[in-house]
């Protein structure tokens, strides 16, 4: 009984509570109903992560392409790319890459470096205060006269030169300046003894006045297999320029005649002054001969130096006899005092190595006749 009641109780409550629930749809004008706003939490943005894309090195550090430098830099993405950057002084054994990279008497080469320069013969070559040019080499193997002379197993090569003192005061040639060198990397200095066996040498301590030029040859001794021959010129003492010339268009002429043709030249020289003493003395009527407007039969030997009108007439044959041998011994005489005089290039002088000294000719007492050094 009681459980039936309980029962009865619960039906009519849930039977009154859904009676009492409220339609909202139906409620009258007037009434408010305050509608529940439900508030939106933002949520908070997630920051997406940037993938980056995937790279592999291309190096892993700086290199050379033969003179150009690969340099290994980090690109954007993370990786490590070759970039070429080119010819670069300093990188890749680059030296230089204009002349002006090198000193003065240097040029860069096509493996950029500083090299020597080289210069051609006939082109004026500028070494410290003086201008040089290289105008033709010959070599010979004998060179002096038939009575002063100079052979050799291998060969000499003479130099010419022209040299211009571009200098504003007046300067000699006395340190070494010339060299030369062949393929064998060997190298040569110049004949000390050379002027004289050749007449145009160079002479040492040459003294060059401003802006005035001088020409002369140097001669060297070298091997039969010398080849490629190079020419240095050097500056003064205290200079260290340096310049190199190749050598071309080498004439062989087998003997320098120069010396023999400059002697020839000076015999000749003092035979026709002799020839002239002698006709100018046989031009001269002197005694025993005498001018006269009236001569003696075959007596007549021409006017000679006779005043206009006259001849000179011959005398005793013994005093022709005796003038014509005062007139050799006179023209001889002449002849043996030209030869007998020291001139260039020789010259007198206190002190004169032996192989030098050609006598005493008209030297000063003390003094002997030497070619000049």
């Amino acid at each position: 009984m009681k459980d039936n009641f309980i029962l009865f109780f619960l039906i009519f409550s849930i039977f009154l509570i859904s009676s009492c629930a409220t339609d909202l749809s139906k409620v009258p004008t007037g009434y408010n109903v305050k509608e529940t706003e439900t508030k939106q939490i933002p949520s908070k943005e997630i920051p997406k992560t940037e993938q980056k894309p995937s790279c592999t090195d291309k190096c892993s550090a700086n290199s050379c392409n033969l003179y150009e430098f690969i340099s290994c830099e980090l690109t954007e993405e993370g990786c490590k790319l070759p970039i070429n950057k080119g010819i670069i002084k300093g990188k890749c054994n680059v030296k230089c890459k204009s002349n002006s990279d090198c000193k003065d008497s240097e040029q860069c080469s096509e493996d950029f470096i500083c090299v020597e320069k080289l210069y051609s013969m006939n082109q004026n070559i500028q070494v410290d205060y003086l201008t040089y040019k290289v105008t033709r080499v010959e070599t010979f193997t004998e060179m002096g006269t038939s009575f002063y002379n100079k052979k050799t197993n291998g060969k000499f090569v003479k130099v010419y030169l022209d040299i211009t003192n571009n200098a504003k005061e007046t300067k000699q040639i006395f340190s070494p300046r010339f060299r030369l060198i062949d393929s064998q990397n060997r190298q040569f200095d110049r004949l000390s003894d050379d002027m004289l066996y050749i007449s145009d040498y160079l002479e040492f301590g040459k003294q060059l006045q401003p802006s005035l030029a001088v020409s002369g040859a140097i001669v060297f001794e070298l091997p039969k297999d010398s080849e490629n021959l190079n020419l240095i010129i050097k500056g003064n003492w205290v200079s260290i320029e340096e310049v190199r010339v190749p050598l071309s268009n080498i004439k062989n002429i087998g003997v320098d005649t120069t010396q023999k043709e400059e002697q020839d030249k000076m015999w000749d020289q003092a035979m026709e002054e002799g020839e002239a003493k002698m006709e100018e003395i046989m031009g001269k009527c002197n005694a025993p001969f005498k001018c006269s407007s009236n001569c003696a039969k075959y007596s007549d030997t021409g006017q000679k130096d006779c005043p206009s009108g006259q001849v000179c007439c011959m005398t005793e044959q013994s005093e022709i006899d005796d003038l014509m041998s005062e007139a050799q011994e006179q023209a001889q005489q002449q002849v043996e005092e030209l030869m007998n005089q020291c001139i260039s290039p020789f010259a007198c002088t206190s002190s004169c190595p032996q192989y030098m000294d050609v006598g005493q000719k008209n030297c000063p007492s003390g003094q002997v006749c030497c070619i000049q050094t």
